[in-house]
């Protein structure tokens, strides 16, 4: 009857990978209901299994006893987004800046909320805030990268995956392209450009991880490709061979 020793316990199961380990911390939190761990360690868990409603409750406890906990707003926030409740999300980690100010998890939840309100000065502002905070993180500088290439900006997106070595930076480095252009001359040179990329990423994709292999197929597809011109049927066969390996993977 040691909700602590239940607590452990599902936090060695979640570490193993085995099996669930939402009845450990049911159990601690049963005999426990205000075993803070475990109401953190299962709000996260229960939000990445995606049952925003129930990780909320969770949240709002672990806020009604310590109002203070930066940690418990940024699980909050992301609790909102996942409901599509943007505007609370959005208090949410401003909330936890306050407590965490150089928390990375908070600048990139306050990003993600700026961007789908329409604020997307401040969203990028917010996300080249989590960079400066992350050090030699590659996600960071990525996301800020799709970031920029949604707001219309890829030259700027290319520039801040220079020098970045993870495999997700290395396929948007050449998915990225610009969507207008000036000649057949900057057309030819982008085609080349992304030709070359996509061959440079095919011989490192074969020694994919799982994990690396899902980030890049959560990213951006070749969308951008097309706007070069429409003589792209071997591209695209070549293209659909590297993520169908990448899907097995």
């Amino acid at each position: 009857r040691s909700a602590l020793a239940h607590y452990n316990r599902g936090v060695a199961r979640e570490a193993a990978g085995e099996g669930d380990a939402q009845p450990s911390y049911d159990m601690a939190l049963a005999l426990e209901p205000d075993h803070l761990p475990a109401l953190a360690a299962r709000g996260w868990l229960l939000l990445e299994g995606g049952h925003a409603h129930a990780a909320t409750a969770d949240f709002a406890r672990l806020l009604a006893l310590q109002p203070n906990d930066g940690a418990a707003w940024i699980g909050a926030g992301a609790c909102a987004l996942a409901r599509m409740d943007v505007a609370d999300a959005l208090a949410s980690f401003d909330r936890a800046i306050v407590h965490l100010p150089r928390e990375p998890m908070a600048w990139r939840g306050r990003a993600d909320a700026l961007e789908q309100l329409g604020r997307i000065d401040d969203s990028l502002h917010a996300r080249r805030q989590c960079l400066a905070l992350a050090g030699t993180a590659d996600d960071p500088a990525c996301e800020l990268a799709m970031a920029l290439s949604r707001a219309g900006e890829p030259d700027a997106a290319r520039r801040t995956l220079a020098a970045r070595g993870s495999a997700l930076a290395q396929w948007l480095a050449f998915q990225l392209l610009p969507i207008v252009y000036r000649d057949a001359d900057e057309i030819a040179h982008w085609r080349e450009h992304w030709r070359a990329g996509l061959a440079g990423f095919d011989a490192r994709a074969q020694a994919l991880g799982a994990a690396e292999c899902a980030a890049v197929l959560a990213s951006t597809p070749g969308f951008f490709r097309h706007y070069l011109d429409d003589d792209l049927l071997d591209d695209q066969r070549h293209a659909a061979a590297v993520v169908e390996r990448m899907v097995h993977a």
